[in-house]
C-alpha cells in the first residue's frame, strides 16, 4: 500500500497515507455499497482510465481545464470540490488549499476527525466522479455545461447508494 501511494502529492509520510487509506476503507465496508467502495480503491491506487495515462491530452470532464484528464487533477478539481455539487449537494466543506482538497477527496483526514456520515459522502463524491468519467470519457459533448455535468454528478450518487439503507439515510439527512 505505501508503495501506491509514493506518487500522491500528500503532505503526509508514507505510513500515515498508507494508514490512513486503510483505515478508511475498513469504515467503508460497513458505510457504502461495494460499487462505492470499488470506486474509491480504484481512486486510491490511480486506476482511471484517463488521457495521461495512456499518453494522451484532454480537458477535465468536469471543469474543462485543459490537460486536466487526469486523477491527480480530478482529486483537486474545483468543479467536483467547491461547485453546487461537492459544497452544495453533498454538503461537503471546501477547502482553498490544494493538499487539503486532495486529502479530502482521498479520504485520508485522521480518522477520529472524520464521522461516518462525512465518509460517507466523501466516498460517493469520488464514486459519482469515477462514475461519470467512465461513462462520458469517450462521449464528452454529451455533458455540455456546467448544469448538466452537476446533474449528472447527482444522479450518479442517487444510483450509487439505492439498495443500501445507511448510504441512503445519509443523503436523506445531509441538510441536517
Amino acid at each position: 500500500m505505501r508503495a501506491k501511494f509514493e506518487h500522491w502529492e500528500v503532505a503526509l509520510f508514507p505510513r500515515l497515507r498508507a494508514q490512513r487509506a486503510v483505515a478508511a476503507l475498513h469504515r467503508l465496508a460497513a458505510l457504502v455499497p461495494p460499487r462505492v467502495a470499488a470506486a474509491v480503491w480504484r481512486t486510491l491506487w490511480s486506476g482511471w482510465c484517463t488521457a495521461r495515462r495512456f499518453g494522451g491530452r484532454a480537458a477535465c470532464l468536469f471543469c474543462g481545464l485543459e490537460d486536466g484528464d487526469s486523477v491527480e487533477h480530478v482529486t483537486v478539481c474545483r468543479a467536483l470540490a467547491e461547485s453546487e455539487f461537492g459544497a452544495g449537494h453533498l454538503r461537503l466543506p471546501y477547502r482553498q488549499d490544494r493538499d487539503a482538497r486532495r486529502q479530502d477527496f482521498l479520504l485520508l483526514k485522521p480518522q477520529s476527525e472524520v464521522t461516518d456520515a462525512r465518509l460517507t459522502l466523501g466516498a460517493l463524491r469520488v464514486a459519482a466522479a469515477y462514475r461519470m468519467h467512465c461513462k462520458f470519457r469517450q462521449q464528452r459533448a454529451a455533458l455540455n455545461g456546467e448544469h448538466t455535468v452537476r446533474r449528472a454528478l447527482e444522479q450518479a450518487v442517487r444510483e450509487a447508494v439505492q439498495g443500501h439503507r445507511w448510504a441512503a439515510a445519509v443523503m436523506d439527512t445531509r441538510w441536517r
